[in-house]
């Protein structure tokens, strides 16, 4: 479908369904609307969480500091198994 599809466009095809078919495409548009709902509902939790804000630098700065690497860990445990 073309994004740019006018809403007369759409109503019209929602015209041409039956009554079970537009009461399945108002079942999506609801779907849709919670959906976003809930995604706007967890983004305002996540700002209004308290802590500190750290940047990507700090991040990488901080997992820098695991010892090891994954690739060694499988090397070892492969070792252990023979």
């Amino acid at each position: 479908m073309d994004p740019r599809m006018s809403k007369e466009e759409i109503r019209n095809r929602i015209d041409s369904l039956s009554d079970k078919e537009a009461a399945e495409v108002v079942d999506f548009i609801e779907f849709i609307r919670e959906k976003r709902k809930k995604e706007r509902d967890f983004l305002g939790l996540l700002k209004e969480v308290p802590g500190p804000r750290i940047g990507l630098q700090a991040v990488r700065d901080r997992l820098s500091k695991i010892r090891g690497s994954m690739s060694e860990s499988i090397r070892e445990q492969r070792d252990e198994r023979g």
